[in-house]
């Protein structure tokens, strides 16, 4: 993941900003603070189902097949659990 904003086994929290869900793709973008690009999430990785944009999530950074960072372990996070 050379040159990426984010490092792999990474925590992090962030902000469904994309979710598209249909009979042939689930998957999404969450937006980290502090990055200048926004996290791709398989819907496979998604333990909370789809998302709605809006939605704060805590996920770890992992790789897809072609070693691009991806949102692995991603969950619904409460505004509280942040803290």
């Amino acid at each position: 993941m050379a040159g990426s904003d984010y490092q792999l086994g990474e925590q992090l929290v962030g902000r469904c900003v994309f979710w598209r869900a249909d009979d042939r793709q689930n998957f999404g973008f969450v937006r980290v603070p502090g990055r200048t690009k926004d996290l791709f999430v398989a819907g496979r990785n998604c333990e909370a189902g789809a998302l709605e944009p809006g939605e704060l999530v805590r996920l770890e950074v992992g790789v897809d097949r072609k070693g691009r960072p991806e949102g692995i372990y991603v969950e619904r996070v409460e505004q509280e659990d942040c803290a």
